[in-house]
């Protein structure tokens, strides 16, 4: 026997059910997109961040970056030079080694790179040379900021 009251019942039913699936599907396909925007955002943040634009001295690395977390002095055929490794803006973006940055005995930028283990032309120059831990303190003293 057919009753109006339970096919309606029974499309309301079915409705609610699409409801429920769509309203899953939209949470199930918001996760990704959200960790994908945060990814992608990192990735951009990074690669902004470590470029040293305005940066010709080490006083205006302090300005742009504010103090270095790590300095190596570094000697090549008889020259002084300074390595400033400097910190993972957004590590979300999972960059492969924190950026670097190259200063000549005077405290110009001389060479800088975004992400340290995966620039094969800078680790060419800069890796495997003799360097030498410093403190911060000393170079801050050797270059003090304006």
């Amino acid at each position: 026997m057919y009753s109006p009251l339970t096919a309606f019942d029974k499309a309301e039913a079915r409705i609610a059910a699409a409801r429920k699936v769509k309203s899953y599907l939209k949470i199930l396909l918001s996760v990704p997109f959200v960790i994908c925007v945060l990814y992608f955002g990192s990735l951009l943040y990074n690669h902004v961040r470590v470029i040293p634009r305005g940066v010709e001295t080490v006083q205006d690395f302090y300005r742009r970056y504010g103090n270095p977390p790590r300095v190596d002095s570094l000697f090549v055929q008889g020259r002084k030079y300074y390595r400033i490794t400097g910190e993972i803006p957004a590590p979300l973006g999972f960059p492969k080694g924190p950026p670097i940055y190259i200063f000549d005995s005077t405290g110009r930028l001389l060479d800088w790179t975004g992400e340290s283990l995966n620039d094969l032309a800078f680790a060419s120059k800069w890796d495997g040379i003799a360097s030498e831990n410093m403190s911060v303190a000393y170079f801050l003293e050797k270059f003090p900021p304006n």
